[in-house]
């Protein structure tokens, strides 16, 4: 590599720094106009990369420097007013600088890169009598003067020699006349005051140095050094260029590593930690003290190299987030609203690869957290929120891990929109959407091509994006997580390894083979002996285990990758790995728990790496190999719905824990062992018959039953239970839906009890189960019996029945249980009435401002408000204060029903006593009929 070949790979290594400087510094100085060091430093930097890339011959880099030098002499003169224009020029011209940077970086030179000219900045000149630096009241000197002559017009216009004829700005020689002439001499500017050629830091941060001014295309004069370094240059028979490299070896107080080294030693520190795993290993079954000893050494002296050399690496994540100022201005700006950009913790050091891989998904959040999450500044006044909206980025170690968190104050996720999104695009059904989470809804925005943008903009709302952002930070072994207030704002949490390279695990055994678990996802281990075994009980095709009273969905290691039992495992004790997955937690069954250790992550050859389960391999310290689990890859391929169960009062996470009324079910099996269970109040007639009265009508099963042909139906056929076994005689629960009779055939009527147990509506959701409750000790499944039935007959539920019925009132249900609600609905429905859900008064009452509403049934106790608050509200507002409303409660208590009254509640009924709210709904409804007639 010759001398010119040296002199580029600084250029670009110290244009780069600068580069980065000035995305910095220029966005600073729109806030901070007035701040002259800061205004200085950015001179000094167009300037030094004016005469660095003069020295190195890129002739176009150095014209965009030059213009854009001239423009900052001028302001610097007192003769351009600041703008918003002015920024935007230079930071234009910066782009266009960072355009022929990477084509420089990548060919050597900037002659083949086609690049337009920036836009020429509406200026503003100031008065004549209002300089703002220092060197306006300089006398004038020659320079000065010649400055003079060049200075723009009384009407603000830019000086004819920046723009050229056709208005490009004269950046490129084929703009300028006689382009193409051999040009021997280097402009003087690239000369500095001091004699260097301005190639290096010092030359821009000695304190009081003054920028060259501007000058024309005369040849450099040896005039431009000073006395003393002409003598220095001639005693040591040195040239000017030969000075300047010593000067650079001087200055550098650190050397440039590649990054390629740094990779080679991490990978001989991983070589060198597995030989030491092999070594501690051997020691165990030896007896010289001195190998010992010896071993101990290696082992401290290795952690600590590998500790060093992973410093090496470790880079602060500033590096990341000082690219946003920028961002967020020209967003911003793209968008027409106000932004206030807040940093927090930017000192926060990562691996290198992890700061690679999270460079684009933190660019695409903060630019969909601006063209998505926050208002516009009309629309955020009408809200009474600041004009100016808050991004937030912030980042902080915890737990051995880093947490990245964007936050904004805008207008949060709708969960509900996404609800009707989903079913539009026929992701989900109407029943799905329905049951759904606020959280499970919000999460939807992570499916490939989902998006809820109104319109297709070149920011962000094309489909794309939020599910390459949870795939390229899962590929870092992280999670992210989404927190959202309609209305309020919304949070990204994003939680990082420090390091992919070499991480902690917990060795485990299965099928006689050995995997690695990363104890990033490690929660607990538990281990079950004896009759607490039994503990892991079967819902119909799963495995399901209580955990401190919450449900711990289970899956099987050997199962899931069909490993062959181990002969040496033992069957008197089952282990438990509990593990986190997406902030939600699972069992994992195996056969042997060993310790853990810090492992080489080795990636997997290209073929394996469409496996879901694993997410790379080590060597072990006997030399084998073992995989290691990809945890949520693997909980993707066990289907697991990973539901973390949370307590009654986290309403906003979607997940209700409630019901602490006293409930009527009816308990059933259907194959042994199981238990179901379904309320009383739902079920018409409870019946049984000889298995031999069942005869086959087309392709299903019905029985004569009062002068009818009634259907029958088996909840093993819509339901992922075991069958019913064959038996001489059926149960069969009937239903009536709109004056049609319907049955399920049941193995056996098992009991009616009354309990205030608590019903988990999260931990199973699917179509046809309300929940989970705990009967006796055993997990019992809620049966959603209507929502079966009208999968098989949907039309029974489009009948209209009497005149009432036949206008399809729609009822406002309120009630803080998911089961009491699906309750409610499941047989208003089946009557032919609209459904409309609320979980507490407060919610019932946006519901009532935004839906039309002709019913309201309120439960009596509930969270935030009560049913007796929601009345006096409802009655207090003209809108919708007609409306009839039942209140019901489990209690029979005189003082409510009479303060019920007293507030203007039409009736007061036992909760879920059917007959009677149907019935009480058609009078009122007739009554409301007959008023308003």
């Amino acid at each position: 590599m010759g001398q010119h070949d040296d002199l580029i790979q600084i250029f670009i290594e110290e244009s780069r720094d600068y580069i980065d400087l000035l995305d910095q510094a220029i966005v600073k100085f729109e806030n901070e106009p007035d701040n002259k060091a800061l205004f200085d430093e950015i001179f000094r930097a167009f300037h030094t990369l004016k005469g660095n890339a003069g020295l190195v011959g890129m002739k176009k880099f150095e014209k965009i420097a030059h213009v854009t030098e001239e423009i900052l002499t001028d302001i610097r003169d007192g003769k351009i007013e600041i703008s918003a224009d002015i920024i935007t020029f230079l930071l234009d011209s910066l782009d266009r600088l960072k355009v022929l940077h990477e084509a420089i970086e990548e060919h050597e030179t900037d002659a083949g890169e086609e690049i337009e000219s920036p836009q020429a900045p509406v200026v503003v000149p100031r008065e004549a009598t209002a300089p703002t630096t220092d060197h306006a009241e300089q006398p004038d000197t020659e320079q000065t003067a010649e400055a003079k002559k060049k200075a723009p017009a009384a009407d603000g216009a830019v000086p004819d020699e920046i723009v050229a004829e056709d208005g490009s700005w004269g950046i490129f020689p084929e703009n300028q006349p006689g382009a193409g002439r051999p040009d021997s001499t280097q402009p003087e500017e690239i000369v500095a005051e001091d004699g260097s050629w301005g190639l290096f830091t010092e030359n821009i941060s000695k304190p009081g140095q003054q920028p060259a001014a501007a000058a024309d295309n005369t040849p450099a004069q040896s005039g431009n050094t000073t006395p003393t370094q002409q003598g220095e240059a001639k005693n040591n028979g040195s040239t000017q260029k030969t000075d300047v490299g010593s000067k650079w070896n001087k200055a550098e107080s650190a050397i440039r590593v590649d990054v390629g080294l740094l990779d080679k030693m991490m990978n001989l520190v991983g070589e060198l930690v597995l030989a030491r795993n092999q070594i501690v290993q051997f020691s165990t079954s030896q007896e010289n003290a001195n190998f010992h000893a010896t071993t101990q050494r290696l082992n401290l002296v290795t952690s600590e190299l590998q500790e060093s050399v992973m410093k090496t690496r470790m880079q602060p994540i500033g590096n990341v987030f000082n690219r946003f100022p920028r961002v967020v201005r020209d967003v911003a700006r793209d968008t027409g609203k106000r932004v206030a950009l807040k940093i927090e913790g930017q000192e926060t050091e990562l691996d290198k690869t992890i700061i690679e891989g999270i460079r684009d998904p933190l660019t695409h959040l903060v630019r969909n957290a601006i063209d998505h999450g926050l208002e516009d500044p009309e629309t955020r006044t009408n809200l009474k929120k600041d004009a100016q909206g808050i991004l937030i980025l912030r980042a902080y170690h915890e737990g051995g891990q880093v947490n990245i968190e964007i936050v904004d104050d805008g207008r949060g996720i709708d969960p509900e929109k996404i609800r009707n999104k989903a079913v539009e695009r026929g992701l989900l059904s109407f029943d799905q959407a329905k049951n759904l989470s606020d959280r499970d809804a919000i999460n939807m925005i992570f499916r490939a091509g989902f998006s809820t943008a109104e319109k297709v903009t070149n920011i962000s709302g094309r489909g794309v994006g939020m599910d390459v952002v949870k795939t390229n930070i899962e590929k870092i072994g992280g999670t992210v997580e989404i927190i959202s207030t309609k209305g309020k704002g919304t949070t990204v949490k994003i939680k990082i390894p420090l390091t992919l390279a070499i991480i902690p695990a917990l060795v485990v055994t299965a099928g006689s083979q050995r995997f690695a678990i990363p104890q990033i996802n490690l929660l607990e281990l538990v281990s079950l002996e004896g009759e607490d075994i039994n503990a892991i009980e079967n819902m119909g095709d799963a495995e399901i285990y209580r955990l401190r009273g919450k449900l711990l969905p289970i899956i099987r290691l050997k199962n899931i990758l069909q490993l062959e039992d181990d002969d040496t495992a033992s069957s008197d004790a089952v282990n438990i790995v509990v593990l986190g997955a997406d902030d939600t937690q699972f069992g994992l069954v195996v056969d042997l728990i060993h310790d853990t250790e810090e492992i080489v992550v080795k990636p997997l050859d290209k073929h394996l790496k469409e496996i879901g389960s694993f997410a790379g391999a080590t060597v072990m310290g006997d030399g084998k190999v073992a995989l290691i689990l990809d945890v949520v890859g693997l909980a993707e391929t066990a289907r697991v719905a990973l539901e973390k169960n949370q307590s009654f009062v986290d309403h906003k996470e979607g997940t209700e824990l409630s019901d602490e009324y006293s409930h009527t079910l009816l308990l059933f099996s259907v194959a042994d062992e199981d238990q179901y269970a379904l309320p009383l109040s739902l079920v018409s007639r409870l019946e049984t018959f000889p298995a031999s009265a069942v005869e086959q009508a087309g392709n299903r099963e019905v029985i004569q039953y009062r002068g009818t042909i009634m259907p029958l139906l088996r909840l093993e056929n819509h339901l992922p239970i075991r069958p019913m076994p064959q038996s001489e005689t059926i149960s069969v629960l009937t239903f009536t839906v709109d004056n049609n009779d319907v049955g399920f055939v049941v193995n056996e009527i098992l009991d009616v009890i009354e309990t205030s147990a608590k019903v988990n509506s999260a931990a199973l959701q699917q179509t046809g189960i309300l929940g989970t409750i705990i009967i006796d000790g055993k997990i019992t499944l809620l049966v959603d019996a209507f929502r079966i039935i009208q999968s098989e007959f949907p039309e029974w539920f489009d009948r209209k029945g009497d005149d009432i019925v036949r206008s399809r009132p729609r009822i406002l249900v309120v009630d803080d249980s998911h089961f009491i609600r699906a309750t409610h609905r499941a047989y208003l429905e089946s009557v032919g009435y609209q459904v409309i859900e609320a979980r507490d008064g407060e919610d019932a009452l946006e519901k009532l401002s935004s839906e039309d509403v002709d019913f309201i049934i309120t439960d009596v106790e509930m969270p935030k408000m009560d049913g007796l608050e929601l009345g006096r509200n409802i009655r207090a507002n003209k809108k919708f204060g007609h409306i009839p409303i039942i209140a019901v409660s489990s209690l029979n208590d005189p003082e409510k029903i009479q303060a019920s009254r007293e507030i203007g509640i039409d009736d007061y009924l036992i909760k879920l006593n059917r007959e009677e709210i149907l019935s009480s709904i058609q009078r009122l409804l007739e009554e409301a009929q007959s008023v308003a007639a």
